[in-house]
């Protein structure tokens, strides 16, 4: 892997300690992992967008980051 690949795989992992993230497989994880890397470039995007005073807030990830969407409307509330 490429050291920027590598760097991200870290902080995938990171990510996951830090929310107690546990998969029942390889393929669920990679699945989650493929969510959580739209998630982080959609809030790096976004936060590039306060810097320079386009939005007025940032983003963050969080225990939700391998979720897609739909499944917080239905189970986040």
């Amino acid at each position: 892997p490429r050291p920027e690949e590598e760097e991200v795989d870290r902080e995938f992992e990171m990510w996951k300690t830090h929310n107690g993230k546990t998969y029942n497989s390889t393929e669920e994880e990679a699945k989650r992992k493929e969510i959580w890397l739209a998630t982080r470039a959609r809030v790096m995007e976004h936060n590039k967008r306060a810097e320079n005073g386009s939005v007025s807030f940032t983003m963050g990830m969080n225990s939700f980051s391998d979720m897609v969407r739909w499944y917080h409307l239905f189970i986040v509330k």
